[in-house]
């Protein structure tokens, strides 16, 4: 019982913590490839998604959450007129734990003069094309198992990123830990790796430590109740961080459907609420993601995942 109060206090604390810091500061992103959400559900709910995900996704939040994970899944994301990312995902058993797999591909072009002119602008830039390309692409390998009753894991990733002519390559790992059924807590270490150099501008990557909490499932009534909050503190002592809610209902054995709530950060003119929606049969998932933008337009993405 105690452990449970203090998970849920915890759980409590960084989602109603995590929008005020994201409002307070929004740092520079860099590259934008690794801050984009690397999942559909996850966009639906804040993108927060450490200590809830338990699908092939989580290799782009938590290596730990891989435990659980098994699967196939595949998204497209559109900002607007401008950028669209691509990603893949798949996990599986490789005794005595699991190992996942992650591609991200970042389609962008913007009209910045320099990389860190385009790093300090935030994620405004993705829902515009301009003459000069910006592709990013992070591919990830990680693993996770189960020690002493905590699940833990680490992934690998090398992050590619042009600008213009200019091309450059840098590895970078996350670690990550998680405890918990009825209540989920994370701690996790993300982008951790030296920074990118492009057209004479050194760019740091967007180094952080996140604390996220969950609540995976709890019956409403005749619905199903799922919550998530994280907050992280970057390289340079900012704060980012979301949160958010998903119903669902379960009118038949192995046939679900969702409905999800968010709040996320981000630079520019837009809406922090997130909106989603979701099918789950047996064995196929399908989800759906939207974040409005006042100034910019609006973010859409669509996933599908298989087990």
């Amino acid at each position: 019982m105690c452990i449970g109060w203090i998970a849920e206090s915890l759980f409590a604390g960084v989602l109603v913590l995590a929008p005020a810091a994201v409002h307070a500061q929004r740092p520079a992103v860099a590259p934008a490839v690794l801050v984009v959400p690397g999942s559909t559900r996850a966009l639906g709910v804040g993108d927060a998604y450490a200590a809830l995900g338990a699908d092939p996704d989580v290799i782009f939040y938590n290596p730990a959450q891989l435990v659980p994970a098994r699967g196939l899944g595949v998204a497209v994301q559109r900002h607007g007129q401008g950028s669209r990312t691509i990603s893949l995902s798949a996990v599986s058993v490789l005794a005595p734990g699991t190992i996942g797999l992650g591609v991200q591909i970042l389609d962008q072009s913007t009209a910045a003069a320099t990389y860190g002119a385009l790093a300090r602008t935030g994620e405004s830039p993705l829902f515009a094309r301009g003459p000069v390309l910006a592709t990013g692409a992070v591919a990830t390998v990680g693993y996770a198992r189960t020690i002493f009753n905590l699940r833990v894991g680490a992934a690998a990733k090398i992050v590619h990123q042009q600008f213009g002519n200019e091309r450059d390559v840098t590895p970078a790992f996350d670690v990550g830990v998680s405890r918990g059924s009825s209540y989920q807590v994370a701690l996790v270490g993300r982008h951790l790796g030296h920074g990118l150099k492009l057209g004479g501008s050194s760019v740091a990557l967007p180094r952080e430590v996140a604390l996220a909490g969950a609540i995976p499932r709890r019956e409403v009534g005749p619905l199903d109740l799922a919550a998530a909050g994280s907050i992280a503190m970057r390289a340079d002592g900012s704060l980012v961080g979301g949160g958010g809610t998903e119903w669902s209902y379960n009118p038949l054995d192995g046939f679900t459907f969702a409905a999800r709530i968010g709040y996320r950060a981000i630079e520019g003119d837009a809406s922090h609420l997130t909106l989603g929606a979701g099918f789950v049969g047996e064995r196929f998932n399908l989800d759906y993601a939207f974040q409005a933008s006042d100034g910019y337009g609006e973010v859409h993405r669509i996933g599908v995942r298989w087990r």
